[in-house]
């Protein structure tokens, strides 16, 4: 190969030797091919050569496909045509120089001949003909159909006898050979027609120059490949790379002046779109397959800075055909016409080439997906679904917030309007339907709107805080209020969120007053789905307006009497826990205005619901339970009281399971109590529970119990040196022994590995046991290889500089009871630095 290019070699050729080139380089060279430059002579020899091994190829893989697939795969010679005649210098001014070869010129025709055979060739083996043919089939294979006609071509090739494998779930070897042949070789054919009817008119811009190596014939071959390959294969790798070559085929042809070859791609996106309104006879693809990528390619083809009629006829005919009402007997085992339709729409919305463009056809697209989520097809309502994703997307835009992780959206609701002015009064209507079959304010009848949970969830993605100065969302208030007595939870939660966007800050403290009016004073009947939806609004609305400057003290205070005077919510009997949870967060957010003796109150009616007995099975107990931990928590932390704390903490001995994880999983992940007067009692809590967590624990339970334990324990100390925090005990050696077990059994994952390994760091820290300090060394040494997860690895690196470092300080000052463990030590952590290089 140095020879051929006289430069460094853009791809292997490993097969041939020295011998093999020296005869190439002599092929069609004429006798005074020494008055040419030899790197043009040695260019088109070389491709001509390729050209010959590509046709052996195709002629192999036509008697054995088995075998060539082993030997002779397709791809490897089409990748190295492909570097010869796009990436060598002067490369086609060699091909139309009669001078260095007669034959260059033919070599743009025979390849293209050649690829289209191979590629017929390709798509036949996935059909299963024998002829190795697909021109009379118009739909794609079944991926059953494909796995047949794979078995039956291993089966010719003698790696599979009849009848076998018909009952093996796994693919053999032969299988996923075969597949990857010809799925890569379509692949590459695609992406080499595109970057050579590219380069074609790159260097040969003029009319006449082209034709010499390309004419109209050639091209419509070329365009009859990519319309196979993306019709006529499902597999998704061999369409997404076509695509790429497809795409560089349409710009050229549609940015040329010639009419003629403007006509072919708008010729192909006729026929496709014919295809996708005809129905199908096959089964059911996913998102249609290639079909909505040609219709895609083509239309992001076209200029940007001209019209795109192609793009405008084609949404125009995808909207019509979705629009279009389903036959009155469907087959949901075949591919439907409207759901072909919408998946051919979310591939135009997704295209980040189309961005700006589709955007006038997204009120459309909107209100189709909505109504179409009522469909009674359900991969019409799965298309509907994935096309309004996308279009959220793509109308909103997104970025990820710092806080709680969730997606903010920087489109205010009147610029979103302003936008889309068609969406409101549609998205009103969508609403107030909602909300008027629900019946009366106290009797929120089960009516369901499949497209209502989207309509909220694009309302609660608009960002929040914005004044109104129309007054136009005042009109989407009242039925989001009505939506809080919706039977359907998540109906109720996603309608707060809908309600704190739709409301100017200047109305904030006036629905909240409504809200808290309209919470019922005493027992008296009322809807329970209504109760726990006007909370949730509430409480939705308060985390906006406490954070707001210019807070009206006065109006704050009428807000905690009314809710204080509903305090029987959580001391009555009985209570719905999924109403007492709701109450227990807006609590949380106004606890700094409320009296001493509502929090009083609250607090012993807590107590006493968290020490009673308890019927686990309750939907919603587990929630309310650690609400009311973290409540009791924070205010113990708040009001600085340690008496308080360890009254709530003795719970981890005595409470009910869902009560002790919500009180270690608030001492890890909070961290509010560090340096308070609080982190006494919890280092001493754990410590005296870490026995029998570990005697009869689940694996939940120990992991976050641990994590919680190593937070506390090293918490408020510059170095990781925990001795004076943990002064050793009579239970620390059982407990550490027990650790130990765990470890060497392996059991509960990584992560719970992890926290063990730092928690015994922890105990030997300032530990004479030598044998207990081996035994830790040497899990150390078993987990720290790559081979483990990252997170074991990471647990590895934390517990050394919990562990490790009090015993070399201690080896240091003389006080070692054995030496070797420390440069054990030192040699475990220098071997970890090493080989996780990356991790760290």
């Amino acid at each position: 190969v140095f020879v051929v290019f006289g430069w460094p070699s853009l791809f292997p050729l490993p097969v041939l030797r020295s011998e093999d080139l020296s005869s190439i380089l002599k092929i069609d060279c004429k006798a005074e091919s020494d008055q040419v430059p030899m790197q043009d002579v040695n260019t088109v020899s070389l491709v001509l050569f390729l050209l010959q091994e590509l046709q052996q190829h195709h002629l192999a893989a036509e008697e054995d496909m088995l075998n060539a697939a082993r030997t002779k795969p397709i791809h490897g010679v089409l990748v190295a045509l492909q570097r010869c005649l796009l990436d060598v210098p002067n490369a086609w001014i060699s091909m139309q120089t009669a001078d260095i070869s007669p034959r260059g010129s033919e070599v743009i025709p025979r390849l293209v001949e050649t690829l289209e055979k191979i590629s017929m060739f390709l798509l036949g083996v996935l059909y299963g003909n024998q002829g190795g043919s697909c021109e009379e089939q118009e739909t794609p294979p079944s991926f059953c159909d494909m796995g047949n006609a794979i078995n039956w071509v291993i089966a010719q090739g003698g790696g599979l006898a009849d009848g076998e494998g018909d009952d093996c779930v796994l693919l053999s070897e032969e299988h996923s050979l075969i597949m990857t042949c010809c799925w890569v070789s379509l692949k590459e054919i695609g992406i080499f027609l595109g970057s050579l009817v590219e380069k074609v008119f790159l260097v040969a811009p003029s009319g006449a120059a082209t034709q010499s190596l390309l004419t109209i014939e050639d091209l419509k071959k070329i365009a009859k490949v990519f319309k196979d390959i993306l019709l006529k294969c499902r597999h998704w790798g061999a369409v997404e790379g076509c695509c790429a070559g497809f795409t560089k085929f349409c710009a050229v042809l549609l940015n040329n002046p010639n009419p003629e070859l403007q006509a072919i791609p708008t010729s192909m996106l006729e026929q496709g779109l014919l295809v996708l309104q005809t129905p199908r006879s096959t089964s059911v693809t996913r998102r249609a397959a290639g079909l909505p990528m040609l219709i895609l390619c083509i239309v992001a083809a076209e200029n940007a800075s001209k019209a795109r009629p192609l793009l405008a006829h084609s949404m125009k005919t995808l909207l019509d055909t979705a629009r279009a009402p389903l036959p009155l007997h469907w087959d949901q085992t075949l591919d439907l016409p409207q759901v072909c339709a919408v998946h051919a729409l979310q591939a135009v919305v997704r295209c980040s080439g189309l961005g700006v463009a589709v955007l006038q056809f997204a009120p459309a697209m909107t209100m189709l997906s909505l109504n179409a989520l009522s469909s009674p097809c359900w991969a019409m309502r799965n298309a509907a679904l994935q096309l309004f994703s996308s279009l959220c997307s793509r109308m909103l835009g997104q970025r990820p917030s710092g806080g709680d992780g969730s997606v903010r959206h920087t489109m205010s609701p009147p610029a979103f309007f302003t936008n889309y002015p068609a969406l409101q009064a549609f998205l009103l209507g969508q609403l107030e339907g909602a909300a008027e079959s629900l019946g009366s304010p106290g009797e929120g009848r089960l009516h369901l709107h499949p497209s209502l949970h989207s309509v909220l969830a694009l309302l609660a993605k608009l960002q929040p805080g914005v004044h109104d100065e129309t007054g136009s969302l005042s009109t989407f208030q009242a039925p989001l209020l009505q939506l809080a007595a919706s039977p359907v939870y998540a109906m109720r939660e996603m309608a707060s969120k809908a309600l704190l966007a739709m409301t100017p800050p200047s109305e904030y403290m006036s629905t909240l007053l409504q809200l808290a009016g309209e919470l019922p004073e005493t027992r008296v009947p009322f809807c329970h789905n209504r109760l726990h939806g006007q909370l949730l609004q509430i409480r939705a609305l308060l985390g906006r307006t406490l954070g707001t400057d210019g807070l009206a003290v006065d109006t704050v205070n009428v807000l905690v009497e009314k809710f204080e005077s509903r305090l029987w919510l959580i001391t009555s009997t009985p209570k719905c826990p999924l109403i007492g949870s709701a109450y227990l967060c807006v609590a949380a957010q106004l606890a700094r205005f409320c009296t001493r003796s509502f929090l009083d109150q609250l607090h012993t009616s807590l107590m006493m619901e968290l020490h009673g007995p308890r019927n686990r099975l309750q939907v919603g107990l587990a929630v309310f339970s650690q609400n009311a931990v973290r409540f009791l928590c924070d205010e113990a932390v708040r009001a600085g009281d340690p008496e308080m704390g360890e009254q709530v903490w003795r719970l981890l001995s005595v409470g009910d399971p869902d009560v002790q994880l919500a009180l270690v999983r608030w001492a890890g992940d909070g961290q509010s109590w560090k340096d308070t007067d609080l982190q006494p009692v919890l280092d001493k809590a754990l410590r005296d529970n870490l026995k029998a967590l570990l005697e009869r624990g689940s694996v939940e339970y120990r992991r976050a119990y641990l994590e919680a334990f190593v937070a506390v324990v090293t918490t408020g100390a510059d170095s990781p040196d925990p001795q004076a925090a943990l002064p050793p005990g009579p239970t620390q050696w059982i407990c550490t022994e027990l650790l130990l077990d765990l470890l060497e059994s392996r059991s509960g994952g990584p992560e719970l590995l992890s926290q063990l390994l730092c928690a015994v760091g922890l105990l030997l820290s300032d530990s004479p046991a030598d044998s207990l300090t081996e035994r830790w060394c040497g899990l150390l040494e078993t987990h720290r290889t790559p081979e483990t997860s990252d997170s074991l690895r990471l647990g590895c690196a934390k517990a050394l500089r919990l562990g490790g470092a009090p015993l070399v300080r201690r080896a240091l000052a003389g006080r070692a009871p054995c030496p070797a463990l420390c440069a054990r030590y030192c040699c475990c952590q220098c071997l970890y630095r090493w080989r996780n290089r990356a991790t760290l």
